[in-house]
């Protein structure tokens, strides 16, 4: 069983490395085209939005890039993790699950918000709650994995 799980651990690894690699690569070229593209339009008009609109959009766009990317990493980080060690029941892995619980609970929250500041868009619609609730659940496994660690710890001590 031990051997199944380190497999699907790398299995599981690699395609979130792919997950992660293959949209960097397209927001990359798509981002020097929308910059030439938006470098030769400045030359033609101005922006009507004031500066610190703008500084507020990529802001909220680097927090945005940074929830999605935060549990990506981090549960490939988990995974080699479990592939490695003996036992995946570890503090490390329990801080683990929690960040990408949390980070799961800011997904929708910041999606409306940004929907809503810069298009206008402030329908429920936009927050549905199943990241969240997969967050929430997420960062509840996390509390069990670091009482079981502590329990095993006590156990371990004990003997």
């Amino acid at each position: 069983m031990k051997e199944k799980c380190k497999r699907a651990c790398t299995i599981a690894s690699v395609i979130l490395m792919l997950y992660l690699i293959v949209p960097c690569i397209t927001f990359t070229a798509a981002a020097v085209t929308g910059f030439i593209k938006g470098w030769n339009d400045a030359a033609d008009e101005m922006p009507s939005d004031p500066i610190w609109m703008v500084f507020l959009g990529l802001i909220m766009s680097l927090v945005l890039i940074a929830v999605y990317i935060v549990p990506i990493v981090t549960a490939i980080r988990l995974l080699l993790g479990v592939r490695k060690a003996d036992s995946p029941f570890t503090e490390l892995n329990g801080k683990r699950i929690g960040t990408i619980g949390i980070c799961f609970m800011l997904m929708e929250p910041l999606d409306f918000l940004y929907s809503g500041i810069f298009h206008a868009d402030w329908s429920v619609e936009n927050f549905g709650g199943l990241a969240f609730s997969a967050g929430l659940v997420l960062y509840c496994i996390s509390l069990i994995f670091r009482y079981g660690c502590e329990l095993q710890q006590e156990s371990d001590e004990t003997l």
